[in-house]
């Protein structure tokens, strides 16, 4: 799920170390390369760092279930459909990664408009968070070599504060074309956005009922898997 979904599911918990580790592995690029190993070897003491590892966890298993969701192979497949009927499959290189990160943007776009105030409590969280608490959990995983990329991602995260755009529509498709862009360093043609734009919104129509169920079908799910 993307940030806003996890922090929706856990958002009544109480440490703001934990949302920051639901946040963590999305603002570290590999992290299951550079980082998992040390989270999982690591026994905290402190109360803030057995936050941040419960979080990552929770993020992980979140994740799992998530992607092995019937529903969301189903979403993926109908915004594929979506963007097949434009000709843009073609146009854009490795769709089945645009349709991935669509469908997961799209479910935090849902709970902005049914939530509108929702990015306010979630930047405020993470206004909460000490960075040298979490310079020191970086450190005592082991993990110093990534330290610099999650604080200058996570400095760009809360001050631009982009999740705030998401219910624009021109907004939310540049949002999405850019995260496409920095995966495949392709750049969208103006038609290219436009067509894209329409697809987003076509299959936003069709399918938002579902969008809007996701969180509490991954609730339910989670019950069973802990």
């Amino acid at each position: 799920m993307n940030f806003l979904s996890h922090y929706y599911l856990d958002k009544e918990h109480p440490s703001v170390y934990y949302k920051l580790g639901l946040l963590l592995p999305d603002l570290v690029r590999g992290y299951n390369q550079h980082m998992r190993k040390g989270v999982a070897t690591y026994h905290p003491t402190l109360p803030e760092h057995q936050a941040i590892t419960a979080g990552i966890a929770k993020h992980q298993l979140t994740d799992k279930v998530f992607h092995g969701l019937a529903e969301f192979a189903a979403l993926q497949a109908n915004f594929k459909s979506e963007l097949k009927s434009l000709h843009l499959l073609e146009a854009l290189p490795r769709a089945w990664f645009l349709a991935h990160i669509g469908v997961e943007m799209m479910i935090d776009r849902q709970l902005l408009k049914l939530y509108p105030h929702l990015y306010v409590e979630y930047y405020e969280t993470l206004d909460a968070v000490s960075q040298p608490v979490v310079e020191k959990y970086f450190t005592e995983t082991g993990c110093n070599h990534v330290s610099s990329e999650f604080f200058g991602n996570f400095k760009v995260f809360t001050e631009r504060r982009f999740l705030q755009y998401y219910p624009s529509d021109n907004h939310f498709t540049e949002a999405l074309l850019g995260a496409w862009y920095r995966a495949t360093g392709k750049k969208a043609m103006p038609s290219v956005r436009e067509s894209t734009q329409i697809a987003l919104m076509n299959f936003e129509r069709h399918n938002a009922d579902l969008l809007q169920a996701i969180p509490e079908i991954v609730t339910q799910q989670l019950k069973t898997a802990t």
